[in-house]
């Protein structure tokens, strides 16, 4: 759902017309499934690893990291910097 939501606050998406907002679509999809993908993958190799609540916590962090990576290469130009 982060992914989703990272690309729903990008207004030039919608400028380029409608098969540019689908590339950006189907990228989203694309990014999302390789990450359920990656983590699906990380649990069915390391199932001790990935079983306990630092897993958890880990995962989320990194998810975070990775949105507010989104956030802050995004924000320069809704600023119009």
């Amino acid at each position: 759902m982060g992914s989703c939501r990272a690309a729903i606050g990008r207004p030039e998406i919608a400028t380029l017309g409608f098969r540019s907002m689908l590339v950006a679509i189907g990228g989203v999809i694309a990014a999302t499934l390789a990450w359920a993908a990656l983590r699906c993958a990380l649990v069915r190799l390391l199932p001790h690893a990935a079983s306990g609540r630092a897993w958890d916590v880990i995962v989320r962090a990194l998810t975070g990291f990775l949105m507010l990576y989104f956030a802050g290469a995004t924000t320069p130009r809704l600023l119009g910097r």
